[in-house]
Order: C-alpha cells, then structure tokens, then sequence
C-alpha cells in the first residue's frame, strides 16, 4: 500500500465546498460543549480552510484518503440563569465551607423548576416540562454567543477516479477568544 500527501486541489476534485461545509455545520450542531449543544452556528472568515490530507493507494483503482480542515465559528447557546447558578453551587459543594442550607434551598428550588435537569457524568442539558408555561418567571433563558477554532476530519473513498464515499469522522471544538471584535459584532 503506497500514499501520498494531497493538496486542496486534490480534495476539491472530488468533494464540493458547500457539501463539506454543510455536513461539518451538521457534526458541529451534535457537539456538546460546557455550555451545551449549540442552536446556531455562523462560520467566520472563510467557511473552511483546507489543513492537510493523505491518500493511500489500497488497491490498483481504489483509493482512501484522510482530510483536516479548520475554521472559526461562533455558536449561539441558550443559557438559562439557575443552570448557571446550578454550575456554581456544584463548584461550591467540592468547598468545606459551603453553606449546607443554602445547598437545600436551592436544591428544593430547582425541584420545582420548569426545567428538569439531565444528566450522565456531568451535567448534560435541561429539558422544559409543562410547568414552564405555568411558572415562566422562575428561570431567565439568555442567549450566549461564544466563539470556536474548530478541526474537521474526513475519510474519503475513491473508486475508478469516481468519488464512492465521505464521512465526517472528527470534530474538535476549542473555545477562542482571538476573534476580531468586528467579526463579534455580526448579526
């Protein structure tokens, strides 16, 4: 088996830009991050920017081939105003000092919240149940833009020059800062 390094021009001979961007988009939308899964996405700057590849000969006409790319993108979460103090409070129990009332009261308060807080490991996300409609006040939904620097990795398979299959296989989100401030500005 023999490979090679591939360019961007290699890459865009069998995929088309928009069809990457899009199912990058779709895998970036199931990512959970600490502030959740994201409801919005906005790629900046150029959409995506081509990092590497390499193509390994597996047969005399079949080919399979690894791809990166990389991008900004801002993500739109929705923040409610107890997850964050829930956040807080979990942070404060590790504290000997934490106030074991104050664990109870808030505790005894999120149980009559509109919102039902899941879990596995850590915190995952909060679903709203009927009770919201009857209590709207009890929790304050914000929404909170925050910026990414992602990586995208892809498997390519080619057959006689044709393109036969791609996929998705890695998404790595890592919150930035470095985000020109008109960039934030952007509806």
């Amino acid at each position: 088996m023999s490979h090679e390094k591939v360019d961007e021009a290699w890459a865009q001979k069998y995929l088309q830009g928009e069809d990457v961007e899009h199912r990058i988009g779709m895998e970036i939308y199931k990512v959970r991050t600490k502030y959740g899964v994201p409801e919005l996405l906005a790629f900046l700057m150029n959409p995506l920017d081509f990092v590497g590849g390499t193509a390994y000969k597996i047969a005399p006409e079949s080919t399979y081939a690894e791809l990166k790319y990389s991008g900004k993108t801002r993500l739109t979460f929705e923040e409610s105003r107890s997850f964050v103090e829930f956040l807080t409070l979990v942070a404060d129990i590790r504290q000997p000092s934490t106030d074991q009332a104050r664990v109870r009261n808030f505790l005894t308060g999120m149980a009559s919240s509109p919102y039902t807080l899941v879990t596995s490991d850590l915190i995952d996300y909060w679903s709203r149940g009927e009770a919201a409609t009857k209590n709207p006040e009890t929790i304050q939904s914000a929404k909170v833009e925050k910026f990414f620097n992602f990586e995208a990795s892809l498997s390519v398979r080619i057959e006689k020059e044709k393109l036969i299959s791609w996929q998705v296989d890695d998404i790595r989100l890592t919150e930035t800062d470095d985000v020109p401030d008109a960039l934030k500005r952007l509806p």
